[in-house]
C-alpha cells in the first residue's frame, strides 16, 4: 500500500493548501507529523501525529525519536516535508528514499543570511538528501543552489492563489476622491508596519489628502502599543484616517480589499508573497519593498519601490507619488500586474501540478 507521510507546521496552513482536492487514486494513506497542530482541518481521512511540550526548538529534539519511530512503523511511500531549517532536518534521521521538501521564504532566507559555517554545513548535509524539491520563487532558488542543492531537482512554483476571470474594472480616480491604501502583513518588525504608519501619516500631513489607511493583522501587545502610539504625535485629521481593522477570515479580507485602491508591504524580507498577489490579482497598485520577492513579481513601471524601510521621508514621497499615478488615469499596470500574477500563481494549476509530481513518486 502506497503511504504518505506529511511532515511540517500545520498552523500554517501551507501544508493545506498544498493538499486541497487531492485525488488519492494512488494512496488513501495519508499521515501527518506536526510539532505546531493548528489550522483549517484537513481534506478527507488522515492520521494526524501532533505532539508539543516546550512549544519552541527544544521540541524537535525531545521528539525525534518519535518521529524516527513513527516513520519506521508507518514506512512511507513517499515523506515530504515542509520548512526547511526545522522540519526539513529530520530527513537527515531516515532513509534517503523518496524524500520531497516544500521551501518557504522565511527559512531558505534565514539560513542563508545565516553566519554559522555549522548551519550551513548541516543545511546542506539535509538538501542532499531529497529527491526532488519545491520552491516558491526563483530568488530562493538561487540560494538553494548556493546552499548546496542539486539545481536539477528543484522546480520553482507556490500553490497560487483563486483567480478571478479578468482583473477588477479599473477604479478612475479625479482629484478629490477619496483614497483607500491597505496593509495587511502581521505586525512584526521585519514588516515594518510602524513605518507604513507614519510614512502614511507624513504623507497626510503634508498633502492633506482625502486618504485612509486600512491597517489590517495582528502582533504581540508590545507591537500593537508601540505602533498605535504613533498617531499620539499627529493632530486628529490625520490620526482618524489611520483605521486598525485588525484579523479577519480570508473572504472578508479580499471582499475589502476589492474596495481599496493601493497596497503597501514593505518587509525586510520575503519568500512569495501571497497577500500582495492576491492585491495585484484585484488591481490594486502596489507599494513595496526593494528586496528579490517582489521584483520576481513586480516590473519597476508597474510599482513603486521602498529602498530604506526605515526612512519615513522615502515612504510618504511614495504615498503622493502613488496618489499623483491614479490621478494620471496610468492603468497599464493593471493589466501587467494581473496577467503576472495569472500566468504563474493559478492555484488551480499549480496544485494540480504539485499532486501530480507527489504521484509520480508514487508506484
Amino acid at each position: 500500500m502506497n503511504k504518505i507521510l506529511i511532515v511540517g507546521p500545520l498552523i500554517s496552513q501551507h501544508i493545506q493548501c498544498w493538499y486541497s482536492e487531492f485525488r488519492r487514486q494512488k494512496c488513501d494513506d495519508i499521515n501527518i507529523f506536526s510539532l505546531h497542530s493548528g489550522g483549517a482541518d484537513f481534506e478527507g481521512k488522515v492520521s494526524e501525529y501532533s505532539y508539543s511540550f516546550f512549544k519552541n526548538k527544544l521540541d524537535f529534539f525531545i521528539f525525534l525519536p518519535v518521529f524516527i519511530f513513527l516513520w519506521w512503523k508507518i514506512r512511507p511511500t513517499v515523506t515530504n516535508f515542509h520548512f526547511l531549517s526545522s522540519y526539513g532536518l529530520l530527513s537527515l534521521f531516515i532513509p534517503k528514499k523518496n524524500l520531497i521538501l516544500n521551501t518557504w521564504g522565511s527559512d531558505v532566507n534565514l539560513v542563508y543570511s545565516s553566519n554559522s559555517k555549522l548551519k550551513k554545513l548541516i543545511i546542506k548535509l539535509a538538501l542532499r538528501r531529497f529527491s526532488w524539491i519545491n520552491t516558491p520563487a526563483q530568488h530562493m532558488k538561487d540560494k538553494l543552489i548556493s546552499l548546496g542543492a542539486d539545481p536539477d531537482k528543484i522546480e520553482v512554483f507556490q500553490y497560487g492563489i483563486t483567480i478571478e476571470d479578468k482583473p477588477l474594472n479599473w477604479k478612475k480616480k479625479q482629484k478629490g476622491d477619496r483614497l483607500v491604501y491597505i496593509s495587511n502583513r502581521n505586525w512584526q518588525d521585519l514588516y515594518n508596519i510602524k513605518s507604513i504608519v507614519l510614512g502614511f501619516c507624513e504623507y497626510k500631513n503634508k498633502t492633506n489628502a482625502n486618504a485612509t489607511l486600512l491597517v489590517y493583522g495582528r502582533g504581540s501587545e508590545k507591537e500593537e502599543l508601540e505602533i498605535k502610539n504613533v498617531l499620539k504625535q499627529y493632530d486628529i485629521k490625520v490620526s482618524s484616517s489611520v483605521l486598525f481593522m485588525g484579523y479577519v477570515k480570508k473572504d472578508d479580507m479580499l471582499n475589502q480589499m476589492k474596495e481599496a485602491d493601493i497596497y503597501v508591504s514593505i518587509p525586510s524580507r520575503d519568500g512569495t508573497p501571497l497577500s500582495l498577489l492576491e492585491a495585484m490579482s484585484l488591481g490594486l497598485y502596489p507599494i513595496v519593498s526593494s528586496i528579490d520577492a517582489n521584483y520576481e513579481w513586480i516590473d519597476l513601471d508597474n510599482g513603486i519601490f521602498i529602498n530604506n524601510m526605515l526612512d519615513i521621508s522615502e515612504i510618504s514621497d511614495a504615498f503622493e507619488r502613488s496618489e499623483k499615478i491614479l490621478l494620471s488615469q496610468n492603468n497599464t499596470f493593471l493589466k501587467a500586474n494581473f496577467e503576472k500574477v495569472k500566468n504563474k500563481a493559478d492555484m488551480s494549476v499549480n496544485v494540480p501540478r504539485f499532486h501530480e509530481k507527489i504521484n509520480s513518486f508514487l508506484s
